[in-house]
């Protein structure tokens, strides 16, 4: 029997998911990168009017929040609507349990519910254990390369 739920993030669950984020960004020695705040995450996702993206978390039966999954919506001219998975993290103490496979299955359900038909993301050649869970739930990984422009000095 799983000791945690999966549910769709509201609002108020902001501040838990940035602490995930920030989770994330110690273990690849990033912290300083992170420049959304509590209240950014509230003003473009999580039930704003015209959300930047969404999120599913994983919180244990003391309503802590063990994982987060945080998508948004694209679309490709030669595949049309997808959805890209920005971030899948669990608690390091909680990895194990099914929490990230769990994540992954309720962004599937949403895609579909959403008429998408693929689901994208980006992970380090170096992560061999996500390329592996991303494999085992059904991902090709190919040799595709992210480019990135700043518009934001903030940035």
């Amino acid at each position: 029997m799983k000791n945690y739920n999966i549910r769709r993030a509201v609002s108020s669950d902001a501040k838990a998911i940035l602490e995930k984020i920030k989770e994330l960004a110690i273990q690849h020695h990033a912290l300083p990168m992170i420049v959304y705040t509590e209240q950014d995450l509230q003003k473009i996702g999580l039930g704003a009017k015209n959300s930047q993206f969404e999120a599913f978390v994983a919180e244990d039966q003391d309503k802590n929040v063990i994982g987060v999954v945080v998508f948004f919506f694209r679309f490709s001219t030669w595949k049309g609507p997808s959805i890209h998975i920005e971030d899948l993290i669990v608690s390091p103490q909680c990895r194990g349990w099914g929490v990230g496979a769990d994540l992954m299955d309720a962004v599937v359900d949403f895609a579909k519910e959403k008429g998408s038909d693929r689901i994208e993301l980006d992970v380090e050649s170096s992560n061999e254990k996500a390329i592996a869970f991303y494999k085992k739930k059904g991902f090709e990984v190919d040799q595709w390369y992210s480019a990135k422009l700043y518009l934001n000095e903030k940035l």
